[in-house]
């Protein structure tokens, strides 16, 4: 405990005297969009995506960003049923998901000047499910939640397997690839904001955990982060 807060003075001290010229930090937030196959049996609730990254400026073309994302993956389904056949039949199934990211991100700075900064970022981001919950509302009225944690579905890609068994939450990884085209606005020298456009699509997830994990659709998504960002500048 006692090395753990020498450590943050220390970094509070290197800070203050300004030695971090070529770092920075950004709280960033993003309204989330996710693009449905299947539009008329999922509706998306609002989604959001926010979080804090640092960067580590390498010369004035490339920054190498890192940091941790928080994002949400809700929606709503109408299943139909034929009430003369179901007396209590599923109205609607309330969906909520909840992720952390950690992004490993380049950035590309092709047009500099003293206030203005575009670039071009790519790289990937190593997510985990942290929660998952689902609302089931039925046909008369009463409700029904579901904790995603646990869930066991005996299958493996669609075929009754007694001997295999999947949570949601333990043990799902997800990869995902995200290209953006940021404008950075310099107000000083120290402090700049930040609108960074991306998209954004799963590239690792098996289908078992797809499926049930309630990521079988809206692989793809898009999103625009606004962001505020603390340039740490070195002092004369």
């Amino acid at each position: 405990m006692r090395t753990v807060i020498t450590l943050i003075l220390l970094g509070i001290s290197i800070c203050s005297f300004g030695q971090l010229s070529k770092f920075s930090i950004e709280a960033a937030f993003s309204p989330l969009y996710y693009q449905l196959k299947e539009p008329d049996e999922f509706k998306l609730n609002f989604n959001h995506s926010e979080g804090i990254i640092g960067g580590y400026k390498r010369n004035d073309k490339l920054k190498l960003r890192t940091g941790i994302l928080y994002y949400t993956r809700n929606y709503r389904t109408q299943p139909y049923f034929n009430p003369n056949l179901f007396p209590l039949y599923e109205k609607q199934s309330n969906n909520y998901f909840s992720y952390l990211n950690i992004p490993l991100l380049m950035n590309w700075s092709f047009f500099h000047k003293e206030r203005f900064n575009i670039y071009l970022s790519t790289g990937l981001m190593y997510g985990v499910l942290i929660r998952g919950q689902k609302t089931i509302i039925y046909s008369d009225g009463s409700k029904q939640t579901i904790s995603f944690r646990d869930l066991k579905e005996p299958r493996k890609n669609g075929i009754h397997n007694p001997d295999e068994t999947y949570e949601c939450i333990d043990g799902i990884d997800i990869f995902n690839g995200q290209v953006s085209l940021g404008l950075q606005y310099n107000i000083n020298k120290n402090w700049s904001f930040l609108i960074e456009p991306y998209y954004r699509s799963i590239i690792s997830l098996s289908d078992v955990y797809s499926f049930y994990c309630g990521l079988d659709d809206g692989r793809v998504s898009y999103g625009v982060f606004l962001g505020l960002m603390y340039n740490f500048s070195k002092t004369e």
